[in-house]
């Protein structure tokens, strides 16, 4: 019994190693996580909550409101074109393993330009569309490293010039996670304040 167990062990634990010369795994792990993130963050449905609390409220404040519906109709743009994307990507390359695909779409070209102006626009409305400012701090450390990423000179020539392709989705869902998280910050930061 002992040695069904010790070998029952081993299996597993040889199973979940990966080599260390595997960055692809790397990625598809860090991938994994970010999508199970995603899927946390619409089960908690918090965004959707407070978009819903505020349309209830819009009488309060019309402007704040208009904010609301602003931001809510930029994320849900960008959040339909990094889904696409994402799904292109997996199309063109289902093993994630190529280095040429992500940069074919993304790279110098009219839909690449158009997501990361999607992606720009939308970290910039959960910026301005704050009422008060005590989330700025937050949704600023939020949107750091995604602006800093969306710079065109970097999106072309590092983000996805010579990535994999799940490296590509990596980072799709990255953007995807941290502008729902600072939509949603920026929709309570309306919701408070029109309570």
């Amino acid at each position: 019994m002992k040695i069904l167990c010790f070998l029952l062990f081993a299996l597993t634990f040889e199973s979940c190693s990966t080599s260390p010369d595997s960055p692809i795994n790397a990625f598809k792990k860090v991938n994994d996580s970010l999508e199970k993130a995603n899927r946390q963050i619409s089960a908690d449905n918090a965004y959707v909550r407070y978009y819903s609390e505020i349309l209830l409220k819009a009488e309060i404040n019309i402007k704040w409101a208009g904010k609301a519906i602003d931001l809510h109709d930029q994320v849900e743009l960008t959040m339909v074109l990094i889904e696409q994307t994402r799904g292109t990507l997996r199309k063109m390359d289902s093993l994630g393993e190529d280095t040429k695909t992500a940069r074919k779409l993304l790279v110098n070209t009219g839909f690449g330009d158009t997501l990361r102006t999607s992606i720009e626009e939308t970290a910039h409305l959960c910026e301005i569309c704050l009422v008060g400012k005590g989330q700025l701090p937050r949704v600023q450390a939020n949107l750091q490293l995604t602006r800093q990423l969306i710079v065109p000179e970097h999106w072309s020539r590092q983000l996805f010039n010579g990535q994999s392709t799940v490296a590509a989705l990596t980072t799709l869902g990255y953007f995807k996670s941290q502008l729902l998280k600072s939509a949603t910050l920026t929709l309570k930061d309306i919701d408070d304040h029109l309570k």
